[in-house]
């Protein structure tokens, strides 16, 4: 574990401090992979949902795409 406290730019063992950085890095992420979702994967992902939980409302998902 020691070793890969390097990778850290803000040791987490400052309360709250410590974790902004962490926080910066999934948001970034997050926002990297959010360009990635077009109407091909949005359509994929719903025949996904489909296969997994059979039918579902289209309202459910509403707030997930106003999101992307």
């Amino acid at each position: 574990m020691a070793e890969l406290l390097f990778l850290d730019a803000l040791p987490d063992l400052t309360p709250i401090i410590g974790y902004t950085d962490d926080i910066g890095v999934l948001s970034f992420g997050l926002v990297c992979i959010a360009t990635y979702v077009n109407e091909e994967v949005k359509e994929k992902s719903r025949q996904q949902i489909q296969k997994w939980f059979g039918e579902y409302k289209e309202e459910d998902l509403a707030e997930v795409e106003q999101q992307l």
